[in-house]
């Protein structure tokens, strides 16, 4: 992993991991678990389109 990258806030490679994801209106909540249970990262991401824009497409 390259560690200093802008686009990493947080790096685990010392085993495996899953992520559950779930989608609520605005917002996106996400929490990453090591094969052991342990939780590696978690938080919520809200959307910031304004309203009434439209995506790119």
């Amino acid at each position: 992993m390259k560690s200093g990258s802008p686009l990493t806030e947080k790096a685990f490679d010392k085993d495996m991991s899953f992520m559950l994801v779930e989608v609520v209106k605005d917002q996106m909540h996400f929490q990453v678990i090591s094969r052991t249970g342990e939780t590696v990262d978690s938080g919520v991401l809200t959307n910031q389109r304004k309203k009434g824009a439209s995506a790119s497409k």
